[in-house]
């Protein structure tokens, strides 16, 4: 009887620990989500966050953030696993994982290169203007309130870059000139401008006076404020930034490089491994793939060289999609043809579908092969598996399948939509992206 008297204290003991333990780490999570709040910039007409729409603030403002978060952090890192329950101790390790990302940011001066090879945030509308509500009067007035101080952003981003400058922390040439290639476009023709989109569609209800205002009050907005505003960015990049950006490619000429190198290592493997064996790791992989390649071209009986087969791989046209249509015709077979599969291999699935569509015009040249943008249940969207179509003769069907099980199924789109759509999970956890998958 007294073993079991014992027993029953251990487990009420146990009990207590485990409730205070949870209790201080939803504590820390409640502390982060304030700090969060109350730094955060709401968007009038898109009520969410989203940085990629409004990065606007100073840097003082981030620092600030971020020593903030930094203090949540410590106390996150030393709270101890013992007493956590499994979803708890997962709760944690994400959101330490999220929390060393965005002091590493700041840390790195990262934000003061606010552009890469697929543009920055100045391409931002091409993603979420379909998102946006345009089906009542009131969207539309929303829509023009809320489009001229969209410039606020653009300067917020020169700013940036201005400073990125003097600190010698810059964008590659490559880079640059990519960017400005993307920009151009955004200068220039009110009416096929992405900010003109919206415009297009309006509802039939709407009448034909009110139809003409807001589509001249728009286009004399792009005309007037937001394409200078682009200008203007265009030309402080080519005319000021990119004689100074530097000629080599890659983040370790520039200031601490290396060591942030080396901090995103970390980050993306999850792992205490050096960049050198990252890249041993790779050229045995390269290796490996080879010899299977190698492989194949003995099975075809193929007598060239292997030099020969890239090349017959790159150029034959039996490789190649016809159309641009053909190609998503395809991309959209191969992801119904995955999908059919899931039942087998998973036992929780979405319920949100998903869509196969071309990557806008207005960021596909400079993009990759193809994307995942997540849907929303809220808003009516599906998530969408974006296919590039730009320049047909570099889109090769054999690399189609491949694609497909990354971005659509079993890829980003049955990973994003199951973490929103999971009841009981911290609100952290429903959008975070976590690129292991």
């Amino acid at each position: 009887m007294r073993n079991l008297s014992f027993i029953l204290l251990g487990l009420i003991l146990s009990c207590n620990l485990s409730a205070q333990d949870n209790k201080a780490l939803n504590k820390i999570f409640d502390d982060l989500r304030e700090i969060e709040k109350s730094f955060q910039e709401e968007n009038p007409i898109y009520q969410n966050k989203h940085p990629e729409v409004f990065m606007v603030g100073s840097i003082e403002k981030w620092i600030k953030e971020t020593n903030a978060v930094r203090s949540k952090l410590t106390e996150l890192e030393a709270l101890p696993n013992e007493n956590l329950s499994i979803e708890d101790k997962i709760n944690k390790e994400i959101r330490i994982l999220q929390l060393r990302d965005q002091v590493s940011f700041v840390d790195f001066k990262m934000y003061l290169i606010p552009i890469n090879a697929e543009g920055g945030n100045y391409l931002s509308p091409a993603f979420f203007l379909n998102r946006l509500p345009f089906k009542t009067r009131e969207d539309y007035e929303a829509y023009l309130k809320w489009l001229p101080t969209y410039v606020k952003a653009l300067q917020f981003e020169q700013s940036l870059l201005e400073q990125g400058l003097k600190e010698g922390i810059m964008a590659p040439k490559v880079i640059v000139e990519n960017n400005l290639k993307l920009m151009a476009p955004w200068t220039k023709d009110a009416k096929n401008h992405t900010f003109y989109q919206p415009i297009l569609n309006i509802p039939s209800f709407i009448s034909a006076d009110d139809k003409a205002s807001i589509e001249q009050r728009v286009e004399t907005i792009i005309e007037k404020t937001i394409m200078p505003a682009y200008a203007s960015l265009h030309q402080f990049l080519e005319k000021k930034y990119l004689p100074k950006a530097p000629a080599e490619v890659g983040i370790s000429g520039i200031k601490n490089g290396r060591e942030y190198y080396a901090n995103r290592v970390r980050h993306f493997t999850t792992l205490d491994m050096s960049p050198d064996s990252v890249f041993n790791l790779g050229m045995q992989e390269v290796a490996r793939i080879k010899g299977l390649m190698q492989e194949v071209m003995k099975s075809l009986n193929y007598e060239g060289s292997f030099a020969d087969f890239l090349k017959f791989l790159r150029t034959d046209k039996q490789f190649y999609a016809t159309s641009e249509q053909d190609l998503l015709n395809r991309a959209a077979w191969l992801s119904k043809k995955a999908e059919g599969q899931l039942p087998k291999l998973f036992g929780k699935l979405y319920e949100l579908p998903f869509t196969v569509a071309p990557v806008p015009d207005a960021i596909a040249p400079t993009y990759t092969g193809g994307r995942y943008v997540p849907g929303s249940r809220k808003q009516n969207n599906p998530g969408t598996y974006w296919v590039n179509t730009y320049n047909l003769p570099s889109r090769s069907l054999y690399t189609l399948p491949s694609l497909t099980l990354h971005e659509a199924v079993p890829g980003h789109h049955l990973q994003i939509m199951i973490a929103a759509e999971l009841e009981g999970l911290p609100e952290f956890r429903e959008n975070y992206y976590i690129s292991a998958f």
